[in-house]
């Protein structure tokens, strides 16, 4: 599972991912929901009886809201 705020999911974001090789920007499209699943293609685990050849790497996508808003936040996010 990967963390995004509320303003990355809406308005999309470049995230890191950690994967077995280190860190992978990924592109985050606007409007993703909490529990969509994205594929990174050949970031997984080695095959056992290839080198070279890897499966992928699955990542789901939290988005995380805020519990304690103040009174201008929630103003401004009911005027939106």
């Amino acid at each position: 599972e990967i963390p995004v705020t509320i303003s990355e999911a809406v308005l999309g974001a470049e995230i890191d991912v950690p994967t077995l090789e280190g860190s992978q920007k990924f592109d985050l499209p606007e409007g993703t929901q909490s529990g969509t699943m994205f594929t990174l293609r050949g970031k997984g685990i080695p095959f056992v009886n290839s080198s070279r050849a890897r499966g992928n790497l699955y990542l789901t996508v939290n988005v995380e809201v805020p519990k304690n808003l103040s009174q201008s936040c929630c103003s401004d996010l009911w005027a939106g």
